[in-house]
């Protein structure tokens, strides 16, 4: 009875054994979820970057990570996705300024008045100075950046013609919820109004607000253009979107998986610089054909809007510290 009792007991840990093999070797195969969030429209292309990235991901890997991407604030806002990217409920996103508030160097993401041309913006934000601005933001939320995506030039479009200081200084116009953007038009002289994005078409419409500050793209995505008449090339900043994803979701993929991921990143941000440029060009194109004016400024309007942030850049450099010299490495960079 004995040998009969321990060949029973053997038999049943070997039946555990070969499930628990099956149930390590089923997780092993188990699809890998990345949920992106983005406030991007579908057409931008941060977006079609993102839908680059999953078709690249999903192949290489195949078919181990599936990746869901959430355009246009589907999962929320920018602020209740970074969130959700901290908490590790969402992977992964493609943020703005808000994360600010996390690490102030951060910010220099859309450094006002510096980059000049597309050449100098990939050297800066695809080198030293990108990981520079980082700082502690790893550090204190566990969220890696790992790139940065294009939102591009910032300009202004308006319901009426802007070609000098006097025109845009009685301009109403919108910014996002973000102190940055409402002190730097303020002290261009215009009314600052901090708005959500969801309600920036109605604001034009209604002319609550006279005008917005965005790149072309956003302009062009988000339909803005029916409802403004002009736009001044301002380009008073240019800006990036930082790429976020959750530290403790990085540390979990494979590690035979983690460069197909991590090569897949970097695809798809280069591909994003390649397609912004090309699409600024195409908006400029499309704007012009919608029937809506574009103002570049003249070297004196230039200078005058410079001049005019002298309180702006003493604020600006003492609420971010280190500004002022990442600033100065980044005017250095070749035009």
């Amino acid at each position: 009875m004995k040998g009969i009792a321990g060949w029973t007991m053997l038999a049943t840990c070997l039946a555990w054994c070969a499930v628990a093999g099956m149930t390590a070797e089923a997780r092993a195969q188990e699809k890998i979820i990345i949920r992106v969030a983005t406030y991007y429209a579908a057409s931008h292309p941060v977006q079609q970057s993102l839908e680059f990235f999953k078709r690249n991901l999903e192949e290489e890997s195949g078919g181990r990570f599936a990746v869901q991407v959430y355009p246009n604030n589907q999962l929320g806002s920018e602020e209740v996705y970074t969130d959700l990217i901290k908490r590790g409920t969402i992977q992964m996103g493609v943020c703005g300024l808000l994360i600010k508030k996390d690490e102030a160097k951060t910010a220099l993401a859309a450094p006002p008045l510096v980059i000049q041309t597309w050449k100098q913006a990939e050297a800066c934000f695809n080198g030293p100075i990108g990981r520079k601005i980082i700082g502690d933001y790893t550090r204190n939320t566990d969220i890696h950046i790992v790139g940065y995506m294009v939102n591009g030039f910032r300009n202004i479009s308006s319901s009426y013609a802007i070609d000098a200081m006097p025109e845009l200084q009685r301009l109403t116009i919108r910014v996002p919820e973000i102190e940055v953007f409402a002190r730097l038009l303020k002290g261009f002289g215009c009314d600052a109004v901090m708005m959500p994005r969801s309600e920036v078409y109605n604001a034009l419409e209604t002319r609550a607000a006279a005008g917005q500050e965005n790149s072309l793209s956003v302009l062009r995505a988000s339909g803005w253009h029916e409802v403004q008449g002009h736009v001044l090339m301002s380009r008073h900043m240019f800006a990036c979107s930082p790429v976020i994803v959750n530290g403790r979701f990085l540390g979990s993929i494979p590690a035979s998986l983690r460069p197909v991921f991590d090569s897949n990143i970097r695809k798809a941000i280069a591909h994003n610089w390649m397609i912004s440029r090309e699409d600024e060009e195409a908006s400029i194109a499309f704007l012009k054909e919608k029937g809506l004016s574009i103002v570049e400024p003249s070297p004196e309007f230039r200078h005058a809007m410079r001049d005019a942030l002298e309180d702006f850049f003493a604020w600006y450099y003492k609420e971010i510290p280190g500004a002022q010299e990442i600033i100065a490495e980044m005017d250095a960079l070749p035009k």
